[in-house]
């Protein structure tokens, strides 16, 4: 019995889709930091092939020079942010009964408001508000310590497993760097390599125009935030900034989820300045991303913006959080592989 194109086609996409996300479910896991490693190896290869032709240095030696120097950079850079990061970090906390009492007294104020306004009895409103501060503030004592301890030993086994990863990463880019053109070699010969080729570069030019569009992005955004933060005078711009980066470059989230509440506890308050300020910071922030994306990506991805969202959805709830990432890719390698069956 011969299968109509559309059973063929459905056939495919079943077959594919289940591949694919036993692929992601199984094998990733298993092959990503040497995957990591082959990508790592490709990104040097022309700094360490420069090296190789014009300072007749050898390649697992130039390999392993701009690895060390790369990590120096990174690790100077990052011991002196997360050294900032922990300084405003402390100071805040040491300084968290003072912004708790204020935060009572505008409560308060507002409270006292309230109650003179719509004729309500004399301190009813204001017990109601000062007694959930109150619990929450307990409820908050009572739980963060036992939450640090209970997820100490985790997040130490989290941090040995990721120096492991790491180093395995490293002594596998090593490697891959010195036999890269070898390994290349052997690609060609592989029975599948002209599909397995278009679709790589398919997923790399796509993958490489989203990623790289994110972390200008985020760069840029906490740039604007940290300035705008230091020119209120804020003595957590650092911190403020940095997280505010990091959550504008999440799907879904973006620094509205940061800025809009402080702005509108900010006007609350009666502190205009600041709400003022900070709609001006949200608004850069708001504009520069709808306007530098689109031009920044293009029609690279290949992918719309609710195919995205749907990718994202789909992705996070069969991997986590790491679904935001893969949600999108299996999403395009679904789609360039079905392209490549179909052509046969």
């Amino acid at each position: 019995m011969k299968i109509s194109d559309r059973g063929k086609r459905i056939c495919y996409l079943i077959g594919i889709t289940i591949g694919v996300y036993l692929s992601f479910r199984y094998l990733l896991p298993l092959v990503i930091p040497f995957f990591i490693a082959y990508l790592g190896a490709n990104l040097i290869s022309p700094i360490v092939g420069y090296m190789e032709k014009h300072w007749k240095v050898k390649r697992v030696v130039g390999t392993i020079l701009v690895i060390v120097v790369f990590l120096g950079i990174f690790g100077t850079f990052s011991i002196w942010f997360l050294q900032k990061l922990m300084e405003q970090a402390g100071r805040f906390f040491s300084n968290f009964y003072v912004y708790e009492d204020a935060i009572r007294q505008k409560l308060c104020d507002i409270c006292c408001g309230i109650e003179e306004k719509f004729g309500f009895q004399q301190n009813s409103v204001q017990f109601f508000m000062t007694d959930g501060v109150t619990k929450l503030t307990r409820m908050i004592e009572e739980n963060a310590m036992p939450t640090v301890v209970s997820n100490s030993v985790p997040a130490m086994k989290w941090i040995c497993e990721a120096i492991a990863l790491i180093f395995i990463i490293i002594v596998s880019m090593v490697f891959v760097s010195r036999d890269l053109e070898k390994i290349k070699e052997r690609q060609k010969k592989f029975v599948f390599y002209k599909e397995f080729s278009e679709i790589e570069d398919k997923l790399a030019h796509a993958g490489g125009a989203y990623l790289k569009t994110q972390f200008i992005l985020m760069l840029i955004t906490a740039t604007v935030c940290m300035i705008g933060l230091s020119i209120l005078r804020n003595g957590y711009a650092l911190l403020i900034g940095a997280t505010i980066g990091v959550l504008d470059a999440l799907p879904l989230i973006g620094s509205g989820l940061f800025f809009i509440p402080w702005i509108i506890i900010s006007f609350l308050f009666g502190n205009w300045k600041q709400g003022v300020g900070l709609l001006i910071i949200y608004l850069i922030c708001y504009f520069t991303r709808e306007f530098l994306e689109p031009r920044l990506m293009g029609k690279q991805i290949g992918i719309s913006e609710l195919e995205m969202i749907i990718s994202m959805y789909i992705g996070i709830k069969l991997f986590g959080l790491m679904g935001v990432l893969l949600g999108p890719v299996g999403y395009l390698l679904i789609e360039d592989i079905m392209v490549v069956c179909l052509k046969e």
